[in-house]
């Protein structure tokens, strides 16, 4: 049963979470709006769509509701909440089939409302960074054409058969990442 109580300023992310497990709507509340911000940022860095990434945010925040008992608040909710916003948005891709599209904010002309949005709430848990850079990497090179490709990863092992010595078998996860094998 929710608690019926006005929420103070003075209580903290962990106490929301708690009063929002056990039903507390205006604690769930007091969550959404401290985290709506970065969560979209992560589905529109990863969309690079408006409207979908509005899409992929409702999601992540339903299921974080729906899921919300199972947070144990070993980590902060922050890092379980960007992790659940990357797969639902992956999900949902999976799920449409859309075409993938660089994650690159070069900077020109038709990136620039997006990126400033973007920059604004930057991820700092280092795991998803990655995850976020390996799609980005992933598309990319799946846009060259086979020779490229090819060319790249030629490039990439003899440059790291010089710079390390267990080339031979990053160099193979390497292929089987970009499907050069």
């Amino acid at each position: 049963m929710p608690m019926r109580h006005a929420l103070n300023n003075e209580l903290s992310e962990k106490q929301l979470v708690q009063l929002a497990q056990r039903g507390d709507k205006q604690a769930f509340a007091r969550l959404y709006e401290a985290h709506k911000r970065r969560v979209y940022a992560i589905c529109l860095r990863i969309t690079r769509d408006t409207a979908e990434a509005e899409d992929c945010v409702q999601e992540a925040f339903l299921q974080c509701y729906l899921r919300l008992s199972t947070f144990r608040g070993e980590a902060a909710l922050s890092t379980w909440l960007y992790r659940l916003t990357v797969n639902v948005v992956l999900m949902r891709l999976r799920a449409a089939h859309n075409k993938p599209v660089s994650l690159d904010t070069s900077g020109t002309q038709e990136d620039s409302g997006e990126s400033a949005i973007l920059n604004v709430c930057p991820v700092d848990d280092l795991q998803l960074t990655g995850a976020i850079d390996r799609i980005a990497l992933r598309r990319a090179l799946h846009k060259l054409p086979p020779g490229y490709r090819t060319i790249f990863l030629l490039h990439w092992v003899a440059r790291s058969a010089t710079r390390n010595r267990n080339f031979t078998r990053h160099a193979c996860d390497f292929a089987d990442f970009c499907g050069g094998r």
